[in-house]
């Protein structure tokens, strides 16, 4: 019996990879793994993905379909696939969400799916606020399926030469304030100035006029601040990563924290706020989190308002001194990353993935229809 993976197969995003690593870790425990691609549904952009999976339109009878689509547009993405791949299947519906409460447009969605799966407790805490009847399992990403080049330094190699770089990465489409890439920038800054022995290496996709324009006037004239501006595929990502000596994200709220995870599975010390989705595998001992205060939320984009939730405010000044401490200890920066590559390589791997999100009683279950 298939296991049929609906998502943004082809969309270089993060819901897109989010599809992408669940057929792949499916595949890496056996399962036979078809895929029905809805991303050209959602997407205009010419930086597709190659998911290489056969098509589930194909598979008629008992099945299970992991649908990875957030709550507003699941009763979409099943009219795309259609009742005649969907009949006798068991529907899972895989959501990741920023915050702890739900929007109310998301409750639609419930009515489409038999359980709801998540990346994080803090997510499942947020959908269990709506008092459903259905079960919801936590199933981590499974980032160890589709890694991020090994840091040869956290592995015993020697340090690459050039300056002390910190890597960042975030799509300005979910949130621009959420994301917080000024918080990094001022960070770094108050850290290094202009030191040319640093830099600061950030990947952005999205984002408004207006918002790029407030990261170009935030960098200022300084030449150790790089921004590329693209999403691009996985092979063009890995390119990009190159060596670098840390990654750092200031965030306001994440569900999970996808290119942390990835980052700390490479073997690199992860400087990133201390709340949210991401502290269900950061610690103290295998990363940096950053102290912060949780405050109501203020969003231009007013994406988050009525929720009546609050987001972290990352402590600028504790970042910088983290930032710092890491430049002049490289012994530090090699410990902790090599706990950091463990920890993320025994909880993100594929099997934990399939075991939570399967299991023999899903698989029953599956079968019944």
């Amino acid at each position: 019996m298939p296991r049929i993976v609906v998502g943004y197969l082809s969309a270089a995003t993060g819901l897109g990879q989010s599809a992408r690593l669940t057929a792949a870790a499916l595949q890496d425990q056996g399962y036979e793994v078809l895929g029905i691609d809805i991303g050209p549904f959602f997407y205009d952009s010419d930086a597709t993905i190659a998911h290489g999976l056969p098509d589930g339109r194909t598979h008629t009878g008992p099945g299970h379909a992991i649908v990875v689509v957030n709550g507003p547009y699941l009763a979409y993405a099943l009219t795309l696939v259609g009742k005649r791949v969907l009949r006798d299947k068991w529907v899972t519906a895989y959501w990741a969400w920023e915050l702890d409460r739900l929007p109310p447009n998301w409750r639609g969605g419930f009515a489409f799916a038999h359980e709801i799966a998540v990346p994080s407790r803090f997510v499942a805490d947020a959908v269990a606020r709506t008092s459903l009847a259905l079960p919801i399992l936590v199933a981590p990403h499974p980032v160890a399926c589709d890694p991020m080049p090994v840091s040869s330094f956290a592995s015993g190699g020697a340090r690459p030469d050039g300056p002390f770089t910190i890597a960042s990465m975030a799509n300005l489409s979910s949130n621009f304030a959420r994301k917080n890439p000024l918080g990094l920038i001022a960070a770094y800054r108050l850290a290094f100035g202009h030191d040319r022995g640093t830099r600061l290496r950030m990947r952005l996709a999205g984002g408004s006029a207006a918002q790029r324009a407030a990261i170009a006037e935030a960098i200022g004239a300084t030449d150790t601040i790089e921004v590329d501006w693209r999403s691009g595929r996985r092979d063009e990502l890995r390119a990009w990563w190159g060596t670098p000596d840390a990654y750092a994200a200031l965030h306001r709220a994440e569900g999970f924290g996808l290119p942390l995870a990835e980052a700390m599975l490479a073997g690199y010390p992860v400087v990133a706020t201390g709340w949210s989705g991401n502290m269900e595998f950061m610690s103290a001992d295998n990363s940096f989190p950053v102290d912060y205060k949780l405050l109501p939320i203020d969003d231009p984009e007013l994406r988050y308002s009525g929720l009546g939730s609050r987001w972290a405010e990352p402590d600028v000044e504790h970042a910088a001194g983290v930032l710092q401490r890491l430049h002049n200890d490289r012994d530090l920066v090699r410990s902790v990353a090599e706990k950091a590559r463990d920890t993320a390589g025994r909880a993100l791997g594929a099997r934990t993935f399939v075991d939570r999100l399967v299991g023999d009683k899903h698989a029953s279950r599956a079968a019944a229809g």
